[in-house]
């Protein structure tokens, strides 16, 4: 059974590569007089990936706007928002709902990995943002990957002069990890640490799924979120994508072609904003590969 770690990067390591197919979506509706292209984000990316398909000029090209999860995080109001969700409040700490062995495996993580979490600080913190750092630590394991070679990145400093928006709030994201059960994600935190050194194996199996541009190799990762982690699943997949999806239908109401940049999971699998759109009778294609290099890159 795949660890949490591997899911997290999952959502956090998404990437695009070749094959027939790119991960971008056109979708239509004979009711409606707008089109949208909805293309699965990666947030960190390889600097070999590009330059990108020449497919993504076109659309984007097309395209009177882009949409983003969250266009240009401001990093201060993140971590203030973080810190404000992501501590226990009052006397309450880790030990509250972790026993003696489980604190020994953390703090034992954290001292060898961790740059930003000091020791005697660990008990503070809650689960939910232990498993970033988690996250995170293996992130800095990979020197073949970096943010600045991310989608939202390179987008952001393509199409600068493109009119940008926002589906979400760094609040709402935010809170759907930590208004997560603390118990229910301590059991992910402990998966993910057990397991860290074998985090790359489901990101080979991304790798290859964008490379054939088959989504279904996706598919299981948030499948198993879904049964080993229900609640965590719901809140951070399943209900955004409800909220994400009915800011993207009310833009097919306009007649305007827009550009939608979310995290691949967001068009994967079960309760996908696909499938929203889909349920909503909306047409939905996957776009073709050019097979010509275009000029996005960093």
């Amino acid at each position: 059974m795949r660890c949490f770690l591997s899911m997290l990067l999952f959502f956090f390591v998404l990437i695009l590569a070749a094959g027939e197919k790119i991960l971008v979506w056109q979708a239509t509706s004979p009711n409606l007089p707008g089109k949208l292209y909805l293309a699965g984000s990666v947030h960190i990316g390889k600097k070999s990936w590009y330059p990108l398909d020449s497919a993504y000029d076109k659309l984007v090209n097309e395209s009177s706007a882009i949409y983003y999860e969250i266009h240009k995080v401001d990093k201060m109001e993140a971590a203030q928002i973080s810190m404000q969700h992501g501590f226990f409040p009052g006397n309450e700490n880790l030990s509250h709902i972790a026993n003696m062995s489980e604190l020994v495996t953390i703090k034992n993580f954290m001292s060898q990995y961790s740059k930003s979490v000091p020791v005697y600080l660990v008990e503070r913190f809650r689960p939910w943002l232990l498993n970033l750092e988690v996250a995170g630590a293996y992130l800095q394991t990979r020197k073949d990957l970096s943010r600045e070679c991310g989608l939202e990145s390179v987008f952001t400093k393509t199409f600068s002069d493109k009119p940008s928006f926002s589906l979400e709030t760094i609040q709402l994201q935010v809170q759907s990890m930590s208004k997560v059960q603390d118990s229910i994600v301590l059991r992910m935190l402990l998966d993910s640490i057990r397991d860290f050194k074998n985090a790359g194996r489901d990101l080979e199996r991304i790798f290859q799924a964008f490379e054939t541009g088959d989504p279904a190799h996706l598919v299981p990762i948030t499948t198993t979120m879904a049964f080993r982690y229900p609640a965590f699943y719901q809140s951070l997949i399943a209900d955004r994508n409800q909220l994400m999806g009915q800011k993207i239908y009310r833009l097919m109401k306009k007649k305007q072609t827009v550009f939608i940049l979310v995290g691949a999971a967001h068009l994967t699998g079960k309760d996908s904003l696909l499938d929203y759109l889909r349920e909503r009778d909306c047409l939905i294609e996957q776009v073709n590969r050019s097979g010509v290099k275009g000029k996005i890159q960093p």
